[in-house]
């Protein structure tokens, strides 16, 4: 399944709708502001909440938890390397990597050494938008969550 997701999605507005390909709205994520650190809701179209993503404060490196269901199901941490960047997630149904040319938008995620999901810039015909392609036995709001937080830590680089 594909989704369009847009870059730097909390410049402006407190909150933004995940497509798919064909334009059919599938999740709202919203932004809680005044707060310390990213605080985001996933919802999906009936407001069910599906996913919530935190930023742990005071880490060396930008480390983030995603909770489901009231339950940590995550933590999504940037790794230290010189070449290109690298994130790992601990979650409870295994060890994800994502990794590649991150900045550039185009990079995989993988989960026990398989990939499940690839995240490109090219595949886009709208400028500003990046399309998540998952697969189908993937955690569709998970995968999701992992490329919003990429997002808000990108955008947390280029403003220093």
């Amino acid at each position: 399944m594909q989704f369009y997701l847009r870059e730097k999605i909390f410049t402006l507005r407190d909150s933004f709708v995940i497509n798919d390909v064909s334009g059919r709205p599938w999740f709202q994520c919203q932004a809680e502001f005044l707060t310390i650190g990213h605080k985001l809701h996933l919802y999906d179209m009936n407001d069910n909440e599906v996913a919530y993503i935190h930023q742990k404060l005071f880490s060396f490196m930008p480390q983030y938890e995603i909770w489901q269901n009231g339950q940590l199901a995550a933590t999504l941490h940037k790794k230290l390397t010189f070449l290109h960047d690298r994130y790992e997630v601990d979650a409870w149904n295994g060890q994800y990597v994502i990794g590649g040319d991150i900045w550039g938008w185009n990079y995989g995620i993988s989960v026990n050494d398989t990939q499940i999901a690839s995240v490109n810039k090219q595949l886009s015909f709208s400028p500003g938008y990046f399309v998540v392609d998952i697969a189908d036995n993937a955690d569709i709001p998970m995968i999701l969550c992992f490329t919003i937080v990429i997002d808000e830590v990108k955008d947390d680089q280029a403003k220093r």
